[in-house]
């Protein structure tokens, strides 16, 4: 299954710390759930599935009904479990994954993170360990 680019460069005004992501129709489980749980241990995100990486054209998608579904499946394999919200507009597939409030998450076993405009990175075990420590101790 394909996996395209994603983009960051664009923000919806009413979010204004989320961030827009590309993605062809075509899932691909491990892609997906790593960019559900990075957005989960940020501060959230959007992921638009059916519109090129440059976010200038719309691919659609065909089976939304599946397609959600296997979002779903794909959020509540995280540990914990992530809430999506998962909508149709149009073509597209839209997937929120709000800013979540039982941080940290683990997609595989594996914990992930998204920082500024950079992609979505595997967190090292101090990392790890100072991402409990700075949940546990904000400022």
């Amino acid at each position: 299954m394909p996996y395209e680019r994603e983009r960051n460069t664009a923000h919806r005004p009413h979010h204004p710390r989320r961030r827009l992501y590309y993605r062809v129709q075509k899932i691909k489980t491990s892609s997906l759930g790593r960019e559900i749980c990075a957005f989960a241990n940020a501060t959230g995100g959007v992921i638009l599935i059916g519109v090129s990486d440059d976010g200038g054209e719309i691919a659609g998608v065909t089976d939304h009904n599946r397609l959600k579904s296997e979002v779903q499946t794909i959020a509540r394999s995280a540990e914990p479990p992530i809430a999506v919200e998962v909508e149709s507009i149009g073509e597209v597939l839209s997937v929120t994954v709000p800013a979540q409030q039982s941080k940290p998450y683990s997609f595989g076993g594996k914990f992930f993170i998204r920082e500024g405009g950079a992609s979505s990175q595997q967190m090292s075990r101090n990392e790890i360990r100072e991402f409990f420590y700075s949940e546990a101790h904000p400022l």
